[in-house]
């Protein structure tokens, strides 16, 4: 049985709600049921109930719960040892993007620096992907708005914010409560990543605005330094993420402003070949469940 079923399965258990365990295991709320179902089809009984909008962990969900917790506890004690043989000579090479630094995900960088079995390397995401692919890196933590675009990538979402756009507090779309994707006709818009590029980052974002035949000047800009001296200065617009998770930055010029009613989302992700060595998803799964 794949030990994802059971960690899932213990976020229900901690949140008691479909919606909120699977945004906590960054997967859809389908997945989060589909991975219930198969547990229960796997040891012939329910596991939790759902009447009145209530969830409720069944008897028999209680004990998988505990056996659970030891299971996964147990696995993480022997993935801490295979590590400290394995790759102590040879550690697991970790591209992280640019972006990142310094304030989008301060704990996530923190926690990865404390593990002593990588080693990284930073850059922009067109320079990190290709060095996956070609095996000069195990894997890399970029910032995407959910596809990666360019080759059969195995991608996991380690963290989740809503998009918001930053522009000059004199930008006349300041002063409106909410932007939308016509707002942005003719704009400069700074982004992560080059939407164009062969391994694309915000090809989600890059298909809605020529769905909506709306054009738009890109700028691949790879540190928030950057973003806001474009922002003063050239009165070009950012893309920014909500949360509480990062360090506070001063920018007096420059405003958060909701876009699209939070439909367009940004995630950290780390991103590696399908094929990855085991080291790649014990990374995945200690950054998944790191304590902020």
């Amino acid at each position: 049985m794949d030990i994802s079923h059971l960690r899932y399965f213990l976020a229900l258990c901690k949140e008691k709600n479909y919606t909120s365990a699977a945004d906590a295991c960054f997967i859809t709320r389908q997945a989060m049921k589909q991975s219930v179902t198969t547990l229960e089809k796997f040891y012939g009984v329910r596991l939790v109930t759902n009447e009145k909008n209530k969830l409720t962990i069944t008897e028999s969900g209680r004990l998988l719960e505990k056996s659970a917790k030891k299971i996964v506890a147990e696995l993480e004690k022997a993935e801490q040892a295979i590590v400290a043989g394995s790759y102590k000579e040879k550690p697991l090479r970790v591209g992280v993007g640019r972006a990142l630094f310094p304030y989008y995900a301060p704990d996530l960088l923190k926690h990865l620096e404390e593990m002593d079995f990588t080693e990284t390397e930073a850059g922009t995401p067109e320079e990190l992907l290709p060095k996956v692919i070609s095996g000069e890196l195990d894997c890399a933590l970029v910032i995407d708005d959910g596809q990666v675009e360019g080759h059969a990538f195995h991608r996991a979402a380690l963290q989740e914010n809503i998009m918001l756009l930053l522009m000059n507090r004199n930008d006349p779309l300041a002063q409106k409560e909410g932007v939308t994707i016509k707002d942005l006709d003719e704009r400069d818009l700074q982004i992560m990543s080059d939407p164009e590029a062969e391994y694309s980052c915000f090809s989600n974002l890059r298909e809605s605005l020529k769905k909506k035949e709306v054009s738009v000047r890109f700028h691949a800009v790879a540190d928030y330094y950057s973003v806001h001296h474009h922002i003063v200065e050239e009165n070009w617009i950012g893309v920014d993420r909500s949360g509480e998770d990062s360090e506070e930055v001063s920018m007096d010029l420059a405003v958060d402003r909701p876009f699209e009613n939070g439909k367009f989302k940004l995630y950290i992700s780390l991103i590696s070949l399908k094929d990855a060595l085991p080291g790649v998803r014990m990374l995945e799964n200690k950054l998944r469940h790191r304590k902020k």
